[in-house]
């Protein structure tokens, strides 16, 4: 029992220690969240954002992540580690997490802050759909759909299918051209258990702006080349593998839509006008995502920073409001580079968001 007894005391002072260095970190939570409580003072009438601080890569800098989805995610805030559990796990924990990998290199490449304003759409909208490359549509009800988890991909009787049905007529208007549809992708993300709860696969919010595919063609294809891509991927879709006799792919197009609260206030997603940005202000962003057996391989596009870019938001998106954004423009450079961000002015006691983020491809 000698030996035993010393291996139960020495992991008794262990899980002491461990205990003692949670609670320490709990209390840093329980201070940020005061701290970003007593920084929230509403402003009701005061809709457009002028103090947001985000992280935009290096003008020129191209990034390369090699990345693990059972530990690391870089698109999360500030490039900062979090994870595919980020979801279920406590703060107390991440921060533990982040104490111990705190100076590992995750990605080559670096970051700039930079102050920009974010305006408000509602107030004095920037533009059509066509020249801005975003929309804001106003459903004629709420959805029917329930559980927005299950992709349509993998189930042909797929709750979500329903709301892509209620969607489709709005996005014909906008693109009459359109031949075929294929949604791609549906993933919930944010907020505080609710209840949609939290499951795994469910992702935190993206901060800082990015782009999802970087629009260069021929940089992809020798992206992959080096690096296939997955079978049914999204890449395999702007290297136009899915085109046919009848139709080619013209568009990928974001979809993002509040689920709860019924008003969303903090955390919403901006965009910027596609007028405002162009080919020199967007990086290669060359990503690795490790899962398991296979790897994820996907040429992202980093965003850097111009005085002459222009960003916008909805303020107060309802749960019947969907926002239409371009991920991707075939033979032509219009997309809306895009990002969450922390709006301080809300009202105390606002509820964190939870979102739908879906894409959809457009074939003409």
């Amino acid at each position: 029992m000698g030996f035993y007894g010393s291996c139960l005391r020495i992991a008794g002072y262990f899980l002491v220690a461990f205990a003692a260095v949670l609670l320490y970190f709990h209390m840093e939570c329980i201070k940020e969240r005061e701290k970003d409580r007593l920084a929230r003072v509403f402003r009701p009438g005061e809709t457009d954002c002028a103090d947001v601080q985000w992280n935009f890569a290096e003008f020129g800098v191209d990034f390369e992540m090699d990345l693990d989805a059972f530990g690391f995610d870089i698109t999360e805030v500030e490039l900062g580690p979090t994870s595919v559990f980020a979801q279920k796990a406590p703060c107390a924990v991440l921060k533990l997490v982040d104490f111990f990998i705190d100076g590992f290199q995750f990605s080559k490449g670096s970051v700039v802050s930079h102050t920009v304003t974010i305006h408000d759409a509602r107030k004095k909208s920037p533009g059509s759909f066509h020249e801005t490359g975003f929309t804001l549509i106003d459903l004629e009800e709420d959805p029917e759909t329930t559980d927005w988890r299950t992709p349509s991909t993998t189930n042909e009787d797929a709750d979500i299918k329903k709301f892509y049905a209620q969607l489709e007529p709005h996005i014909m208007k906008l693109y009459p051209q359109t031949k075929r549809l294929q949604w791609t992708f549906n993933v919930l993300r944010g907020g505080l258990p609710t209840s949609f709860g939290k499951e795994f696969g469910d992702q935190p919010r993206v901060v800082n702006p990015h782009l999802d595919y970087h629009q260069n063609d021929t940089a992809r294809l020798a992206f992959h080349e080096d690096f296939p891509a997955m079978k049914g991927q999204e890449a395999e879709l702007l290297m136009s593998l899915g085109d046919d006799d009848s139709s080619k792919l013209g568009v990928l197009l974001g979809v993002w839509k509040p689920l709860r609260p019924e008003r969303v206030c903090d955390f919403p997603l901006a965009f910027m006008d596609t007028r405002t940005f162009d080919n020199e202000h967007q990086n290669l962003n060359k990503l690795h995502v490790s899962l398991g057996p296979s790897i994820f391989h996907n040429l992202n596009g980093a965003v850097s920073y111009s005085p002459t870019q222009m960003w916008y938001y909805y303020s107060f998106m309802t749960t019947r409001e969907v926002v239409l954004f371009h991920q991707y423009s075939k033979d032509r450079f219009f997309v809306n580079p895009h990002g969450s961000f922390l709006n301080k002015n809300c009202p105390e006691g606002t509820e964190k968001r939870t979102s739908v983020e879906i894409r959809v491809a457009l074939f003409f």
